[in-house]
């Protein structure tokens, strides 16, 4: 009698004959179960295929476009020259002049100026540095008023600590110090 084959909880049922049928599951998994059984990489693949499609267009858009930068250009270098001859050179210069006179009359007139969008901006900007810099002032003067007082307390703990584990030479607290300690704070209890 033949026995059947057990392989990873599935059972390969053997025939009498010398064939064997192969379990072939369902769903084909690729990838560790506990790394995701491959989806990771075809997410991946996925992200991959998109960013190359994508460059791929603006690849296209960039050549199309300096193409048209191209055919500016010469259009450009074309009136340049047009205006460049002598017919065109006498209003040229009256046109030149006539800039000159509105930036001299502008700068000239005696309006306030407008504050411009920028400029809200950058006050704005520096009143919240001003009042940046004063949080952070007093927020130093704390800082060294709390370390001063943890200062003057260690120190005196110190000084309260050294007095009161003085011992006699036979191993003895003395009391003097004791009583000092203890009538010190019976006096600042009753102020």
């Amino acid at each position: 009698m033949v026995k059947p084959h057990v392989s990873k909880g599935k059972q390969l049922i053997h025939s009498s004959s010398s064939r064997s049928r192969n379990y072939k599951p369902f769903h084909k998994v690729f990838g560790n179960v506990h790394e995701g059984q491959g989806y990771a990489d075809k997410r991946k693949r996925k992200i991959i295929n998109q960013y190359r499609k994508i460059r791929k267009h603006m690849l296209k858009e960039k050549k199309e476009s300096s193409q048209q930068m191209h055919d500016e250009k010469t259009d450009k270098t074309r009136t340049v020259k047009e205006e460049t001859s002598p017919k065109f050179k006498q209003p040229r210069k009256e046109a030149v002049s006539i800039i000159k006179e509105k930036k001299t009359k502008r700068t000239d007139g005696n309006r306030k100026s407008k504050l411009t969008r920028f400029s809200k901006v950058e006050m704005e900007f520096k009143q919240q540095k001003l009042i940046k810099e004063k949080q952070a002032q007093e927020a130093q003067k704390i800082r060294e008023e709390k370390k001063a007082a943890l200062d003057r307390y260690k120190s005196s703990k110190r000084a309260r600590h050294k007095k009161l584990s003085q011992k006699s030479k036979k191993g003895q607290p003395i009391m003097k110090y004791h009583v000092e300690h203890l009538l010190k704070k019976i006096k600042s209890d009753k102020l």
